[in-house]
């Protein structure tokens, strides 16, 4: 069990003198928040803060009470004006710091579930936060007490069995080959309503970043609408959440990764056919 205090986080947009009845009530529900987790014999501090952007709010008290791990909560939702908001308040985040975010849509309590489902996208495994993401969902699957099941590339699963085996991690796992991230909802068939399904995603431009990832979210909340769901956004290198916002600032990069995505394939589909042709 982490010796980390946990920090439940509220962010009041500030609005003048509209904004102190806003941070009185987020501290009257923050303060619930702490008697509950007190109650499992943590170490909370609550935190109320006043920034004119959302983002810039949660990256300060990061920096200032150096937070490792950021957990968002979010309903599953695609359509109201609050999870848009949420949508692009996560995407400036997501520039705006290296450490890990984990974006969870909780719809039953975790210890009533049975299994746990992780997709990983390949080369996942050599990034910074591998490590860290690898942790999260051992402790995950300690504390419900339930087994792991990894889908992933053969190359992507064996280095994770590897890691798991020198770390003696200790929980039961499998492992599943998936490689086709264009037929996604084809893991529906692999998750059940008892499964904490969770989706290792990666930030733009980083190792194991394909475009596909961008669309994970909004699949989530529109197939897997009854499953407890958890994207993981994996901590990256210093620095290089910063030259990425510096990089994509004001210019869409989706159309240029696009290109790359599918010469990536092209280039499959290639080896493959003068393979046939050789044989």
């Amino acid at each position: 069990r982490s010796i980390e205090p946990i920090y439940p986080l509220s962010v009041v947009t500030d609005e003048g003198e509209h904004s102190a009845e806003k941070v009185l009530g987020s501290h009257q529900m923050l303060e619930k928040i702490k008697r509950y987790a007190a109650a499992a014999d943590r170490a909370v501090q609550v935190i109320t803060r006043v920034d004119l952007n959302v983002a810039n709010g949660i990256q300060g008290a990061i920096k200032d009470l150096l937070i490792t791990q950021v957990v968002i909560g979010w309903r599953g939702s695609q359509t109201t004006a609050k999870d848009k908001i949420l949508g692009t308040m996560l995407d400036s985040l997501l520039r705006k710091t290296e450490k890990m975010i984990l974006l969870t849509k909780i719809e039953q309590p975790l210890n009533t579930l049975k299994g746990i489902v992780a997709v990983v996208p390949p080369k996942a495994e050599f990034e910074k936060g591998f490590a860290m993401w690898f942790n999260t969902i051992q402790t995950l699957s300690k504390e419900m007490g339930a087994p792991t099941s990894f889908f992933a590339t053969r190359e992507t699963n064996l280095r994770i069995a590897r890691y798991a085996r020198s770390v003696r991690a200790g929980m039961p796992m499998k492992f599943r080959t998936f490689e086709d991230w264009e037929d996604f909802l084809v893991l529906s068939r692999n998750v059940t309503k008892d499964d904490l399904f969770i989706v290792v995603s990666a930030r733009v431009g980083s190792l194991s970043y394909q475009t596909l990832l961008e669309g994970v979210p909004r699949k989530l909340a529109k197939h897997f609408a009854q499953n407890s769901c958890i994207v993981i956004y994996p901590e990256q290198n210093p620095g290089q959440t910063k030259e990425m916002d510096y990089q994509t600032e004001g210019m869409d990069v989706s159309p240029i990764q696009e290109n790359l995505d599918r010469l990536t394939r092209v280039g499959k589909a290639l080896r493959k056919f003068f393979g046939r042709e050789k044989e």
